[in-house]
This record gives C-alpha cells, structure tokens and sequence, in this order.
C-alpha cells in the first residue's frame, strides 16, 4: 500500500493550499522543500517548507550558494555572447516586429515572446519589446502581444534560472536577508505583484525572484496580476510619444 500525504504552510500566498500544478512542479523544478521517506509497506512523500525558511535564515550552505551564483552568472554571460554573436539585437525594431506579425501571426507572436525571453536573459530592458511591439502593430495589439510575449518571458527565466542557481540567495545571511524573506515568505503572491509594479519585467528583478525560492505558482499569480497596469501606462506612453513626436507608425 502507498500512502502520499502532502502537507503545506498555513500562508502561502495561495489561500493555504498546495495544488496538483504546484506538487507537480515542485517535483520537476527539483525544489528542495521537502523529503521523501519508506517505511514498513508504505511510502510518504511531504512538500513543505522548512522552519529555517518560514523563518527567513539560510537554507543552504554559504560556499554553495556563492557556486550556483557563480554558476548563474556564467550562464548569463554566455547567453549575452550568443545573443550578440548572432546580431539578435537587431532583430528588436518596429521593422522585424511588423515583418514578422506580417508573415505568420501565430509565428510572429511566437518570435517575439521567444525574442523577449533571450533578451530578459541577457538584461535588456522589457519597455524596448514593448515601444517596438506598440509602433509596429498600434496600441490595442501592440500592448496584448507585450503581456502574453513577458509573461512568457519571465516564466522562462524563472525556469533557466531556478534550474541553475535552485534558492541560492537564501545562503545569503543577514538581518535584512532574513526580514526580506522573511516577508516574501509570509505574503508570495502580494510581494511580487508588487514588485511588477514598480519594475515590471526588469531582468534583475526576474533572476532575483528565481533565486530567492519563492515558488513558481505564486510567481506567475503576481506577475499575470502585477503586469498589466505598468504595461497600459507604458503603452499608452509610446502611443501619445508616437504620435507627438510624428515617429512612423
């Protein structure tokens, strides 16, 4: 007989319950909330958090933590020199953006959210996709395809990253450390939605929540939640910008 019991915080940004998505991502993402134990006839497997991170200490040792960074960052800059070894760069402009829409849509959009992951990785900046995406396909449209293409993106850093570094910044000792998770613990999903207002789809802010164990559940919850209103005003800008200033539309 095999009994699985999953047992999860009391808060966890998600109303206190653990969901299929989220065991079974925590399972591939290789997470390590938890441990899996046998016994007698029987096998338990329990996900949860530990007291040292519901607590904001350092889950990992510091020398590990300091070689997933290293790690991170390698990978990183190896991702910059392809993307400029290979001129990606110039593919980001009104020009492609609309070629590409033009050709396929279904295509198009594809390019460009796989376009808007590659330069997330890389650090540059989400308003570039989102002014060329306005100028070559108009407000409405424009600022859709921007939504799906980063939501899109920041999942993909949050998946590369994670994979590379786990929770490396919970290694990190320190009194601010331990107050910053402390309360990205307490309240996941309102700490990121957050922090997508004030910073949207900044690069650094991705790799920082891939690194700090916040789950992947919560992540996407605040980031679908968080983007949209920066991603209005944003558009909105770049439309009146076009207009004032007689850019080609």
């Amino acid at each position: 007989m095999v009994t699985v019991g999953i047992t999860a915080p009391a808060d966890n940004g998600l109303g206190g319950e653990l969901s299929f998505f989220g065991f079974l991502t925590s399972l591939v993402l290789r997470w390590p909330f938890g441990m899996v134990g046998s016994g007698g006839g029987g096998m338990a497997v329990i996900i949860g958090r530990s007291d040292r991170r519901m607590s904001g200490m350092p889950t990992r040792p510091r020398h590990t933590a300091l070689a997933r960074l290293g790690l991170v960052l390698l990978l990183l800059l190896l991702l910059w020199l392809v993307f400029d070894h290979f001129g990606l760069r110039a593919q980001i402009s009104v020009a492609s953006v609309r070629q590409g829409f033009a050709q396929h849509w279904l295509l198009g959009l594809a390019s460009f959210a796989l376009l808007f992951a590659l330069g997330n990785l890389v650090h540059i900046p989400g308003w570039v996709f989102l002014a060329a995406a306005v100028l070559a396909l108009g407000r409405s449209q424009g600022g859709l395809v921007t939504y799906v293409a980063a939501c899109l993106s920041c999942l993909c850093t949050f998946v590369v990253v994670r994979l590379v570094g786990a929770d490396a910044l919970r290694g990190l000792d320190g009194r601010a450390a331990r107050w910053l998770f402390a309360r990205l613990d307490a309240q996941p999903v309102r700490s990121v939605l957050l922090l997508r207002l004030l910073f949207q789809t900044l690069p650094g802010l991705n790799c920082a929540l891939a690194l700090s164990g916040v789950g992947l559940g919560a992540y996407m919850l605040g980031t679908l939640l968080g983007l949209p209103l920066p991603i209005l005003a944003m558009t909105l800008l770049f439309d009146s910008l076009a207009h004032w200033l007689h850019w080609a539309l």
